[in-house]
């Protein structure tokens, strides 16, 4: 597998230790890589996969990959020095998945909406948007789990090598088999069946994409949207898919094939300033 070439601004580019999502970052020493593991994007995987590692390579504390529960590590890890990584997932399929991931962890709320048997998806996006623009609830949007991902992932601060994308199977494998060392983790091409369940699912999610709905993702996400549309990539060796956010927000119609055009890689990184500063 072959990862897209490292971004330039990053071989030159210091990080400040002080300026930097500690929280989320998960550092493989062995490897001298720090991936910054966002909620609902892959992250429990990331964790299992290094905290793994550091166990087979002598470290005796539990948690010893994530900077957020190894002291030890985040006080000697030079962030400059290592190769920088961050997947990003689609934020609308992101915002969905909390949704319905609500139903099985606790955690994952916002106000009254506990699980998707007291909130539609419609309904549970409105206490979002609510708590948004509370100030008394400012904390409450805080839930990680859907927390806009250029908040935790402070682009223009942590200058990353690879901004890569969970939809992405290219991306995928290079993150997997080049950047971590893992057997082949997704196969190249789909079956004409798993083609066919893809393109349902994502109808199905956006089917829960209302006007009303949408507008105020727009309002919440639309930092990540663009962080999203600008991590396109060109490259000739894997065809692009369309997205949730792009099937929603393009006007995909339904019944219609999922073929959308290209979009244009909208001046690269310009929704990362001052991520987790506002």
């Amino acid at each position: 597998a072959q990862c897209p070439p490292p971004r330039r601004s990053a071989a030159l580019a210091r990080v400040d230790p002080e300026r930097a999502p500690w929280r989320y970052v998960i550092v493989s020493e062995a490897r001298s890589l720090a991936v910054t593991g966002i909620p609902k994007v892959m992250i429990t995987s990331l964790r299992a996969v290094l905290n793994e590692e550091a166990r087979l390579g002598g470290c005796p504390v539990k948690r010893c990959a994530e900077a957020r529960a190894n002291g030890g590590l985040r006080r000697r890890a030079n962030l400059t020095a290592l190769t920088r990584v961050l997947i990003l997932r689609d934020p609308l399929e992101r915002l969905a998945s909390a949704y319905f991931n609500s139903d099985a962890n606790e955690w994952i709320y916002a106000g009254r909406c506990k699980d998707t048997s007291r909130c539609s998806f419609a309904q549970f996006v409105g206490e979002v948007h609510r708590l948004r623009h509370d100030a008394s609830q400012a904390n409450t949007l805080k839930n990680e789990h859907f927390t806009p991902q250029y908040r935790i992932a402070r682009v223009a601060h942590m200058h990353y090598h690879h901004i890569l994308r969970m939809d992405s199977r290219a991306d995928l494998a290079c993150l997997y088999e080049r950047l971590l060392g893992r057997e082949r983790a997704v196969h190249a091409n789909r079956s004409g069946k798993e083609e066919a369940a893809r393109a349902k699912r994502l109808r199905d999610l956006a089917a829960l994409f209302t006007p009303e709905v949408v507008g105020r993702v727009l309002d919440i996400y639309e930092r990540d949207i663009e962080l999203w549309r600008a991590t396109e990539p060109a490259r000739g060796q894997e065809a692009w898919e369309p997205s949730l956010t792009d099937i929603v927000l393009r006007g995909a119609l339904e019944g219609a094939p999922l073929v959308l055009k290209r979009p244009r890689n909208e001046s690269a990184m310009a929704a990362g300033g001052g991520e987790g500063d506002d």
